[in-house]
């Protein structure tokens, strides 16, 4: 009960601090804390709504989808990381180029190949790096990255 209480209460505080407070700036403690509470209430409801879908659905193993879904969704943010770290000529315009194009490619390995689920995030790291570069070359002049 006490992971739980307390990762109800992070996301809650990551919601205010991140995204509440970023658009509206509060300084009413009062209004912090029931903004907390309704973040913390609709957060266990989505909790709750899911693990009731992972248990009438079909799945084998919850650590499988777990891997699957992240290769899925983080492949892109390793492949940005190393592009800002190895290269100079990175923009904007080419990197959100190829996120989608990358998105695109790892969607197609998920649904029409065999390929393991282990390797979407080394496709998603390599297709990003890969396609924002490319693009951000022929984009020259598309915005910083």
């Amino acid at each position: 009960m006490s992971s739980i209480s307390s990762s109800l209460n992070s996301v809650s505080t990551a919601y205010y601090n991140d995204l509440h407070q970023h658009f509206r700036p509060q300084t009413n403690d009062l209004k912090l804390l029931k903004i907390a509470r309704i973040a913390t209430i609709i957060t266990g409801i989505a909790g709750i709504l899911l693990a009731l879908w992972m248990a009438n659905s079909n799945i084998k193993s919850l650590w499988d989808e777990f891997y699957k879904y992240l290769g899925l969704f983080t492949g892109g943010l390793g492949g940005m990381f190393l592009l800002g770290m190895l290269t100079k000529k990175a923009n904007g315009k080419g990197t959100l180029m190829g996120l989608v194009v990358s998105a695109a490619l790892i969607w197609y390995i998920s649904v029409f190949t065999h390929i393991s689920f282990l390797m979407y995030t080394f496709f998603g790291v390599t297709s990003y790096f890969i396609f924002s570069y490319v693009f951000s070359l022929i984009y020259k002049g598309g915005g910083s990255g």
